[in-house]
């Protein structure tokens, strides 16, 4: 599964890649994130919410990020009303596995960037965290 050609569109895959982010306390990545969740239509309202690990107003958002936390903080044992948020607000059981093959990708360069502490370039200085 390729989160990327997956059934979320940008500003849904930006929500889950910086939920990721903030929850691993990447600093690289949750810049990055936020600018590009800003470029995709994610309200600066909502980019804020995540960054400050808080959950978004938009409802899809709120149930991407909240089940995105969970699946972080729970390593994956999620309870029966976490997927139940998750599909009330319209996602399908096979769009929680695009969640976590999002995750998977990401963690890993979560984890590097938190190894090798990149300098967080001039297009997302704007959102260095």
């Amino acid at each position: 599964m390729n989160f990327l050609s997956g059934s979320f569109d940008g500003a849904e895959r930006q929500v889950v890649l910086l939920t990721n982010a903030v929850m691993n306390r990447s600093a690289w990545a949750v810049a990055f994130h936020s600018t590009a969740a800003l470029k995709e239509g994610v309200s600066e309202q909502d980019v804020k919410a995540i960054r400050d690990g808080s959950l978004p107003a938009n409802e899809k958002h709120r149930a991407l990020s909240s089940i995105t936390r969970a699946l972080v903080e729970r390593r994956g044992h999620l309870e029966p009303r976490d997927v139940e948020a998750f599909t009330s607000a319209g996602y399908t059981h096979a769009q929680l596995l695009e969640v976590i093959a999002g995750q998977g990708a990401s963690m890993m360069a979560n984890y590097a960037g938190n190894i090798t502490h990149p300098p967080v370039e001039t297009p997302f200085a704007a959102q260095t965290w």
